[in-house]
């Protein structure tokens, strides 16, 4: 999807695809320019997109995705979203030390996701 300059970008990994588009769907309503992109190029994409918002779901069969959080983390400022179905204490406390700002529990909850975007955009982010 195209974004003009002004408007602000979301990029999206997970691999369900349901829920990839549930959570596409959520962002764009919410006015952000959305990429899906794969779990292999996520630190990339971040880099190149540089979006304001990074959702991503975390359970990535053949892949770390507490370790793609910290990539992320370690590479930008993005407001990052973590999306799970884990939801024992000991893995939302490793969402939220992986640099997560936001760990949600799935099945999504799409007005919840949209209420915690929009009041992480009500605040400035810091480099």
């Amino acid at each position: 999807m195209g974004a003009s300059s002004s408007q602000m970008i979301a990029v999206v990994i997970d691999d369900d695809a349901a829920e990839r588009s549930s959570v596409i769907e959520v962002l764009a309503r919410a006015g952000l320019a959305v990429h899906s992109v794969s779990p292999a190029t996520a630190v990339e994409s971040v880099r190149r997109y540089s979006p304001v918002v990074t959702v991503l779901g975390i359970d990535i069969p053949d892949a770390d995705g507490f370790e793609i959080a910290r990539r992320i983390r370690a590479d930008s400022a993005t407001y990052l979203v973590v999306l799970s179905t884990r939801s024992a204490q000991s893995d939302v406390i490793l969402g939220y030390q992986s640099g997560a700002d936001c760990y949600m529990t799935k099945p999504l909850r799409p007005l919840e996701l949209r209420a915690r975007v929009e009041a992480m955009l009500r605040r400035a982010r810091r480099s």
